[in-house]
């Protein structure tokens, strides 16, 4: 038990299985030549799907649109 009264189990073979995760993924991504970041298609798709959610709600909160226009736009957001 440690200090703060959590029990913690540890397993022995978990640093093992760790270690070689850790080297796997790392093989993966340079034998693949992919970088461990984020690239410019990520960025792009996180860009467009939080504007996908925050510009309809912004509409919706500052121009009060009819129902059936707030629908779509709640629809939108959904897939933002």
């Amino acid at each position: 038990m440690n200090i703060k009264g959590h029990i913690k189990f540890v397993d022995k073979d978990q640093s093992k299985f760790y270690k070689e995760l850790k080297l796997r993924v790392e093989n993966y991504f340079t034998q693949n030549n992919i970088s461990k970041n984020a690239n410019a298609t990520m960025v792009i798709k996180t860009i467009v799907l939080l504007l996908a959610y925050f510009v309809p709600f912004a509409i919706i909160v500052l121009f009060q649109p009819t129902f059936l226009f707030a629908s779509f736009l709640w629809l939108l957001m959904g897939f933002g």
